[in-house]
């Protein structure tokens, strides 16, 4: 019970962080980013994160402009997949391949 205002304060932390990198996705990338479905995705997953016993998540802004000029545009979804089945790659297999 002594951490619950550490909790509050890691959630408002969360949140700014979360709200700064949508506005800064914005001001980078040529993107109209829905605000409101983003922030509540984002506490969702985070909530299911921490439900799992595991750290929450936070956005790089870096790799988004990465992604987006590697691809060359902002609506392409495979550089989520690569991540993604490596991360599965990771977690069913082992690491000792990279």
């Amino acid at each position: 019970l002594k951490t619950l205002p550490l909790l509050a304060v890691m959630l408002v932390v969360c949140f700014m962080d979360c709200l700064l990198k949508v506005l800064g996705t914005e001001a980078k990338l040529p993107v109209k980013v829905d605000k409101d479905s983003v922030v509540r995705l984002f506490g969702v997953s985070n909530a299911l994160t921490a439900l799992s016993g595991s750290p929450v998540g936070y956005m790089q802004l870096k790799f988004n402009v990465i992604n987006a000029g590697i691809l060359g545009n902002v609506l392409d979804r495979r550089g989520g997949m690569v991540y993604a089945l490596l991360s599965a790659v990771t977690w069913f297999w082992s690491i000792e391949h990279f």
